[in-house]
């Protein structure tokens, strides 16, 4: 999946980041300080917003934007 801007809307909004300063290789814990409970929560809003978690994502591996936008897909 490409970048997507509602994905990136629903991460800045966890972060407290604007969208403007995320970009695809920004780290979830390192650079914007979600923890795992934090990025469980954005899973629920893009889960709420229409997307699916594809099966067997392990949460270890959402370490940046680009691998949580490339986890979801959007349900049609």
């Amino acid at each position: 999946m490409q970048w997507d801007i509602e994905v990136a809307r629903i991460v800045a909004r966890h972060s407290g980041r604007s969208v403007e300063r995320l970009e695809p290789q920004t780290d979830l814990a390192d650079d914007l300080g979600l923890d795992d409970a934090a990025v469980i929560g954005v899973l629920a809003d893009l889960k709420a917003a229409g997307f699916h978690v594809q099966d067997g994502v392990d949460l270890g591996s959402l370490t940046t934007v680009q691998a949580l936008t490339d986890a979801v897909t959007r349900e049609r």
